[in-house]
């Protein structure tokens, strides 16, 4: 069976933080920035009118060929017009 690579965004990450535990240590990992990945964010930005820090969350994923990026945003948010990666949401759909 192939391996699914997702990316939890920092709303995630710090729902399991708070927590504590095991689960909090499980879950936090840091992600390096290079000019890259700094660019790449940009364009995303640009693309979809996404904030910083989502842009280099949406970035990071892609360049680590995530399928999916999971995210504690409202579905009405400009994350979920990227493209080239599925966004899902640990919110309730209404």
């Amino acid at each position: 069976m192939a391996k699914l690579r997702t990316f939890i965004d920092s709303g995630v990450l710090l729902a399991a933080f708070k927590a504590g535990g095991e689960l909090a240590e499980n879950a936090l990992q840091l992600v390096r920035a290079s000019t890259p990945l700094v660019e790449a964010a940009e364009r995303e930005a640009e693309a979809v009118g996404l904030s910083a820090m989502d842009a280099l969350h949406i970035a990071s994923a892609k360049h680590a060929a995530c399928e999916d990026f999971v995210t504690a945003e409202k579905p009405t948010k400009p994350l979920f017009r990227v493209t080239g990666i599925q966004v899902t949401t640990i919110r309730p759909l209404a």
